[in-house]
């Protein structure tokens, strides 16, 4: 056989057995795809709220408000209770949040096996108009500051950016500067001051998510306190009280005092301690303007309340006849702790 007829036979072997070697290759089923990592398995928690906020009735102000002896209907507070529920990871990262005015029926799932620190807190408008809100797409309530969430009655669990259901580091990160309604009849109006004028309660418990359903019980202590003036010799012009901001002024004339001069107030600090930081403490100047117009600075006092505590300013205003100064004046703070009941002995 000469070379060129050797050369070619190889070729043909070898062209043969890289056929051979292809089909048989072809033949070999394919790696099966790396299983997806599988989902933890959850169970479901129910909330049950308990401590200083009572479901069932109207706590202070509430249902009715004794003045001079006798018992008079305060407004219901009962259908604008809001509650917002927040729950974090055990790194402090959002997990779920969700804003409820049907307190019974707030349930979250959690995987198994982690731990997660769950906060809420009801907001009761007290003596004030309400947190602040707005209608957004499907008719839902949009509430600001500190929620920046509507009101849907579920608990969510989206990381969409740009959602309004989108879990958020703020959400629920301080009860200071809340946005709230400036007027009864202009929801347009909204207003935010250091110490807002609303009935808030908080509570926060830690969980470690088991095999199987449970219902927590979280208590939840007020963080509110409260401010009244009691005034001699109120005969005529207005009463002033300004507090350099932190709060809404307020003024009282001699008709309304009796229906307006009591106030409720949330501090956030409440949530830790019973008592406010030095640099949180309230500097009240009380100014009286007369009947003729001329005004007169009564003086100043600083308010610094416990935790769940009513402070009455007592004042006497000097006489309106004669021009006799601060002759007479004399401002006074007594403090009472709230025991719980719907009942304000002026």
């Amino acid at each position: 056989m000469n070379t060129s007829k050797k050369y070619s036979l190889a070729i043909y072997i070898l062209a043969a057995v890289v056929t051979l070697y292809a089909c048989k290759k072809s033949d070999t089923p394919a790696s099966a795809p790396a299983p997806e990592p599988a989902t933890a398995e959850k169970v479901k928690l129910q909330l049950r709220l308990s401590g200083d906020i009572t479901i069932d009735e109207t706590p202070l102000p509430g249902a009715r408000i004794r003045n001079n002896g006798n018992y008079v209907y305060a407004r219901t507070l009962e259908d604008s209770t809001i509650y917002a529920v927040d729950v974090r990871t055990g790194n402090w990262e959002p997990y779920a949040a969700g804003v409820f005015n049907w307190p019974d029926n707030i349930v979250i799932e959690v995987p198994k096996g982690t731990y997660y620190t769950i906060s809420v807190a009801a907001f009761k408008r007290g003596t004030g108009v309400g947190l602040w809100w707005t209608t957004v797409a499907g008719g839902y309530q949009y509430f600001e500051r500190p929620l920046d969430r509507p009101l849907k009655n579920e608990m969510s669990y989206s990381t969409v950016p740009g959602s309004i259901d989108a879990l958020s580091h703020s959400f629920l990160d301080t009860l200071s500067n809340m946005t709230v309604r400036g007027t009864w009849y202009d929801n347009a109006v909204k207003e935010r001051f250091y110490y807002s004028e609303l009935d808030t309660y908080f509570g926060t418990a830690g969980y470690n998510a088991g095999d199987s359903a449970v219902i927590l019980n979280i208590p939840l202590k007020r963080v509110s306190f409260g401010i009244r003036y009691n005034v001699t010799n109120f005969n005529g012009g207005r009463l002033i009280a300004d507090y350099n901001y932190l709060m809404k002024a307020r003024s009282f004339t001699p008709q309304n005092i009796t229906d307006s001069s009591f106030s409720i107030y949330t501090a956030d600090t409440y949530r830790w301690s019973d008592s406010l930081y030095s640099w949180e403490q309230i500097p009240l100047t009380l100014t009286w303007e007369k009947p003729d117009g001329s005004t007169q600075v009564l003086g100043s006092k600083v308010i610094s309340p416990k935790r769940n505590s009513l402070t009455t300013v007592n004042v006497t205003l000097p006489p309106l006849t004669g021009d006799t100064g601060n002759v007479g004046v004399d401002i006074r703070l007594t403090d009472t702790t709230w025991l719980g009941n719907n009942t304000v002995d002026f």
